[in-house]
C-alpha cells in the first residue's frame, strides 16, 4: 500500500492530537488517579503477590519468606517514590507534594520529611560567639 503525503500528514495530526489529549504521564497506570486510588492499586498488587505464593507448599516457600518478599517490594516502591524524582515525574506528575506525601503514608512509609533548614532555629542576632 502506498501512502500519500496527505494521508501521512493526516495520520501524524491524528497521532499528535491523541498524544496531546492524553497529556504527560498518561502512559502511567496511575494517570489522573488520587493518592488513595494509587495506594489501593499497590495494596491490591501486593495482596495478589501473597496469594500467588499461597499455592506453593510451606516446605518449599515458607510464609515468612513470602512476607519478606512482599515487604521488600513494598519498601522498594516507597523508596522509589521518596527518593527518585524521575519516578515521580513519570508515574505521578499529576500529584502535588502533599498528595505524594499522603501516598507514601498510605503505603506505610510515613510522610516524606521536608529538608530541614539548619539555620531556622538561630536568632538573626546570634553571631555564633
Amino acid at each position: 500500500m502506498k501512502v500519500t503525503k496527505s494521508h501521512l500528514k493526516r495520520l501524524i495530526k491524528e497521532e499528535l492530537s491523541q498524544v496531546l489529549k492524553e497529556g504527560v504521564g498518561a502512559g502511567s497506570p496511575h494517570a489522573g488517579k488520587s493518592a488513595e486510588e494509587i495506594a489501593q492499586w499497590y495494596l491490591d498488587k501486593w495482596e495478589n503477590m501473597r496469594r500467588q505464593f499461597d499455592s506453593i507448599p510451606p516446605e518449599v516457600m515458607p510464609p515468612e519468606k513470602v512476607e519478606g518478599m512482599v515487604q521488600m517490594a513494598k519498601q522498594d516502591t516507597i523508596d522509589q517514590i521518596k527518593h527518585e524524582p524521575e519516578i515521580r515525574q513519570e508515574y505521578y506528575p499529576h500529584l502535588s507534594e502533599d498528595e505524594v506525601n499522603e501516598l507514601i503514608s498510605l503505603l506505610g512509609g510515613g510522610a516524606q520529611e521536608e529538608p530541614r533548614d539548619p539555620y531556622a532555629d538561630e536568632s538573626p542576632y546570634d553571631v555564633g560567639y
